[in-house]
């Protein structure tokens, strides 16, 4: 690349960055949420009726929206707009009031007369977090002079939330696209073979359906659909008669979606023969939907059977092609479904990725708070009309009802996303935001989670995609769950304990796992340890004196107010939250059969026999019938820490014999006797020597008393605070119920307390079981200074591992960032593109004209919507209008040759970026002259989605476009493919991989540049410093 060029080129990347800064895609999300979205939310909501007896009614309109910008009232009850930090000073929540224009009336149903109108201006309706940086946040429009004055850095450009005084940032969730046919196999399931599915998203109620078509994996290959409120799937030929569809109806929906593979594929007609032939045999609409109805989920007179059917069948079949659709165009998109279904099965079309970036959707902040705010506002309005009804006064109702603030509060508190008690809540959405460098503040706010559980086994989703280039970062993944370097992990043997910065030393090593659905124990390898640099670290400490040392987002298993475990990450942690503990399980019984075996007759026969003899020959053991035995051995195989264990919680726990409580809150420990066989005296060393072995191996005191006037011997552990929660570690209660062996765990922790409350009351008021954990509150939660941590990947899909006794969790790595130049799209208007649509005479939109949609060869798709047909130059014609204006720049454009569709998206959430066009390639007079929108106008630069990249040949270089005449597009600079942290690393492209990755992760927590001082109140305890991006 010329070097004058290269200059120029940068220039505009400059210009493009500073316009499209780190926080944009919040920023922009979130003024679309509070200008458009938020007001249709609440005219969606349809007049509320309240009886008021006989045949009159209460009625409410809710009508304009306003949001003001946050401000509170002070002392003196005067309205006082404030600014950011002195939210941050004060502990307040920066927050904006909403408020609604409501009218109100009395209609007399029988006559449809309206009386009593009133009209009530800005009434209160809810207070919502207002995002820093937003036209209604009070610092928009400031100058950077300005903001300084404001006690706010320059460089801050916003993106964020003020919550309490913590500043806390909604992370973009990943999600699968919705109104798209996708065609996956069913490993899971023997009965059907393939699958295809769509996730139906309807634009104007704002609900979603998952609709499934299968067909079987036997020779018949029958084709079924999945409904919902159906219990059972019902095969597609009695869904097409249930709609009214005549068989000569049915057999041009399918010979329009298959008649041009029935010759290559003869496959393809046998099925359709077979749908033609159930719909031919059901008998009419009548039959089909009474065939329906007696699967419904729910129990339907005779009467509104036919009812209830033909609502499902119109309101939750594809929603998402509107309210207004026809039966014509569902079974139209019927036949499309079954097409993908039946091509895929043919070869004819490969499976569909969903790991592939245009198959995902992100959901920023704005998009976020918008579903919360729908189904909040809808659960507030539920809950006003039990009250309308007991008094008819909306202004009072409202000015007691608190459910929107308050929920939106306790989602941006605990990071929990979603409703309490409904079917889907999202953890970690909510972060505290990190200031550790201005390089981290800037990365977290363009990171991307995908919401599965870390229990995930899909590995898949860890790896980078080939269609993630340019749009995700290939390098920097902050997982950052980490623990400080003196945290002891627990091995395989439920024993041995290392420091977690010693087990990179040996590769083979185990650790213990836990199988949270019933609680069994099982070893895992481990795939690696890495070092990190955590923004946060905090110092975690249970009532019982347990600590451990984490960075922010290491997780942990956390039992809420509402009795639900969820993994809550340590900067959610508060005291008092309640957190999982490895207590031990059953011992001996998870042995193998003949080592248990081995074991158990051993202590049998200890229990009643004379000392052992050390020099029997162990193979004469394991023939010996052991209640017969004259003498018992210990054999030379128990010599491994393992071994010692189980054969003294045999000993102690198998027998009988183990730790308890007296009344008087004082532990006890029974201890074993043996009687002296008449040469005890020559072996008494063996006995004392095996001693040494336990406590040398295990760490316990124990000792071998000699009773001469009783002739036995005495083998009981030390009656020491320490030495007792020693000993339940190793051994806890093995062979007694789950109930017991928590007791015992929870007494241990109870010593380790040191506390003068009796232990009654001290498990009654602190202590809770849940399956087979314990949950034991947090003493303290205390930050504490950054120093490097550890993070290790366990083998087994389990992802947990004991550390320092607490459950904790390996990191899941699904955490991604967007590139330098990624921007997220808006929602665009897709009635004015239908509009703009018809103008375009190669296009046939509707089904009325069956013969010209024959003659067509490409389907036309607006967001998974069928809106018709095009002909050859169908593709080529909406292309021209878009690079005259007439369509919008971020309007995605493709066509899919293979499958004969051309897609249209208007949706919001696709990640797009500025890629040269190497047909019209800029000057370097261009790039000097015209700004970055007049080089977007004139298509010099274009934007694009993964959609139309992949309808390009797409260059490296600008030197490569003159050399090569086929490619379409041109990279900017090959910097601009990874993320802002990688974009720091001198010379990253002589660098190997995994050196860029680690070094991705700790620059980020690196304080490097030109610093200055952030102006902030005298009371202020700290001081917080922003690094200039320009040094």
């Amino acid at each position: 690349m010329d070097k004058a060029y290269e200059d120029v080129l940068f220039e505009r990347v400059g210009e493009y960055l500073r316009k499209y800064d780190s926080s944009h895609v919040q920023r922009e999300s979130f003024d679309f949420f509070i200008t458009h979205r938020l007001s249709k939310i609440i005219e969606e909501e349809p007049v509320i009726e309240i009886p008021l007896g006989g045949s009159r009614t209460y009625n409410i309109h809710f009508g304009q929206v306003f949001i003001d910008r946050p401000y509170i009232i002070d002392e003196n009850r005067q309205i006082r707009y404030i600014y950011p930090n002195e939210a941050r000073l004060r502990d307040l929540t920066y927050s904006s009031l909403i408020s609604i224009n409501i009218h109100t009336f009395i209609r007399d149903t029988a006559t449809r007369q309206e009386s009593e109108a009133q009209d009530f201006y800005k009434v209160s309706l809810a207070r919502i977090p207002m995002m820093l940086g937003t036209t209604r946040c009070n610092l928009y429009g400031k100058t950077p002079e300005q903001r300084i004055t404001l006690g706010e850095c320059p460089y801050d450009n916003g993106g964020y939330f003020i919550i309490k005084g913590k500043e806390r940032v909604l992370v973009s969730q990943e999600r699968i696209n919705y109104n798209i046919v996708h065609v996956f196999d069913m490993k899971t399931n023997n009965k059907f073979y393939l699958i295809s599915e769509i996730r139906s998203m309807s634009e104007e109620t704002g609900h979603s359906v998952l609709l499934q078509m299968k067909i079987t994996s036997c020779v018949e290959k029958k084709v079924v659909l999945q409904i919902p409120y159906v219990s059972q799937d019902i095969p597609l030929g009695f869904i097409f008669v249930a709609f009214g569809f005549s068989l000569a109806q049915v057999s041009d929906i399918l010979d329009l979606n298959l008649r041009s593979q029935y010759g290559t594929y003869p496959q393809i007609r046998l099925i359709s023969q077979r749908i033609l032939r159930e719909a031919e045999m059901i008998g009419g609409q009548e039959k089909a939907i009474a065939y329906i109805a007696q699967f419904s989920i729910h129990s339907l007179s005779r009467d509104r059977r036919h009812y209830y059917i033909h609502q499902i069948l119109n309101n939750e079949l594809f929603p998402h092609l509107g309210i207004s659709s026809t039966r014509e165009q569902k079974g139209y998109f019927l036949g499309h479904m079954l097409a993908k279904l039946l091509f895929t099965l043919v070869g004819k079309r490969a499976l569909d990725d969903r790991d592939h970036i245009s198959n995902k959707r992100l959901e920023t902040g704005g998009h976020l708070m918008a579903e919360l705010f729908r189904t909040l506002f809808k659960r507030f309005v539920r809950s006003m009309e039990p009250q309308l009804v007991k008094r008819p006064d909306i202004l009072v109702v409202m000015s007691r009802n608190n459910t929107i603030t308050q929920g939106i509060k306790h989602c941006f508190s605990t990071g929990n996303w979603g409703i309490p008690k409904s079917n889907y809540i999202r953890t970690g959405v909510s972060q505290v935001m990190s200031r550790l460098t201005h390089n981290s503040f800037l990365s977290h706010l363009r990171r991307i989670l995908v919401p599965i559980g870390k229990e995930g086994k899909n590995t898949k989703i860890r790896q980078l995609h080939p269609s993630q280039v340019g749009f995700i970062c290939p390098f920097e993944t902050p997982e950052g769950h980490c623990l400080t370097a003196d945290t002891m992990i627990l091995m395989s043997d439920g024993l041995s304990q290392f420091p977690i910065s010693e087990l990179a030393k040996n590769a083979s090593i185990s650790v213990k796992t836990t199988r949270l659905e019933d609680g069994v124990e099982e070893s895992s390898g481990i795939r690696g340890i890495r070092v990190f640099h955590p923004e946060r670290l905090y110092g975690l400490t249970t009532i019982s004196n347990r600590t451990i040392r984490c960075s922010g987002r290491h997780p942990f298993l956390v039992l809420d107010d509402r009795d639900n475990i969820a993994w809550t990450v340590a900067d959610e942690l508060r005291p008092g939250s309640m957190v999982a503990l490895r207590y031990a399980t059953s011992v001996l019984t998870s042995l193998p059969v003949n080592r248990r075996c081995r074991y158990m007759g051993l202590c049998r026969a200890l229990r009643g026999r004379a000392a052992p003899v050390i020099d029997e020959d162990f193979r004469e053991f394991g023939r010996m019938d052991v209640p017969d035995m004259d003498s018992v051995v210990i054999p030379r195989w128990i010599g491994s820490a393992g071994s010692v264990r189980d054969f003294v919680a045999g000993l102690f726990c198998g027998l009988g014999v183990g730790i308890g409580l007296r009344e008087t809150d004082r532990y006890e420990v029974s201890g074993l006797f043996f009687p002296k066989d008449k040469d005890w005296t020559h072996r008494l060393a063996a006995w004392r020597a095996f001693v040494v072995k336990i406590r040398r191996v295990l760490g316990l005191g124990i000792d071998l008393v000699s009773d001469r006037e009783e002739e036995r011997l005495w083998l009981s552990p030390h009656r020491t605070r320490k030495n007792m929660c020693r000993f339940i570690d190793l051994f806890g209660s093995c062979y007694d119920d789950p109930e017991m062996e928590r007791e015992v765990f929870v007494f241990a922790e109870y010593l380790r307390s040191e506390s003068g409350v009796p232990f009654s009351e001290w498990t009654e008021s602190l202590v809770y079981y849940h399956d087979r954990l314990v949950f034991m509150p947090l003493e303290t939660v205390v930050p504490l200074p950054v120093e490097p941590t550890f993070d290790l990947t366990t083998v087994s899909e389990n992802h947990n591992y004991v550390a320092n006794g607490f459950l904790t969790h390996n990191s899941a790595g699904i955490v991604k960032n967007m590139t330098l130049t990624t921007r997220l799209t808006t929602k665009l208007n897709s009635v004015f593109i239908r509009i703009t649509l018809e103008e375009i005479r190669s296009l046939i939109l509707g089904f009325e004209d069956r013969e010209r949609l024959a003659g067509c060869r490409y389907k036309v798709f607006l967001d998974g919507d069928w809106i018709g047909s095009a002909g050859s130059t169908g593709y080529e014609d909406i292309m021209r209008y878009k690079r005259t204006g007439r369509l919008p720049a971020s309007l995605s454009v493709s066509v899919n040759d293979k499958e004969e569709e051309i897609l249209l998206f208007t949706d919001e959430g696709r990640m797009i970026r500025p890629l040269l066009n190497a047909l019209d390639m800029p000057t370097i007079e261009d790039l000097r002259t015209d700004s970055l929108e007049t080089l977007i106008a004139r298509n010099k630069i274009l934007l694009v989605d993964s959609y139309e990249i992949e309808n390009n040949v797409v260059a490296m270089f600008p030197s490569e476009v003159t050399q090569q005449p086929f490619y379409t597009l041109c990279e900017i600079h090959p910097s601009l493919l990874t993320g802002l942290c990688v974009g720091l690393i001198p010379y990253s492209d002589h660098t190997q991989a995994p050196r860029i990755t680690s070094r991705s992760s700790t620059r980020s927590t690196t304080r490097r540049g030109r610093w200055f001082r952030r102006t902030s109140a005298p009371s202020r305890a700290t001081t917080r410093w922003c690094l200039d991006p320009t040094s």
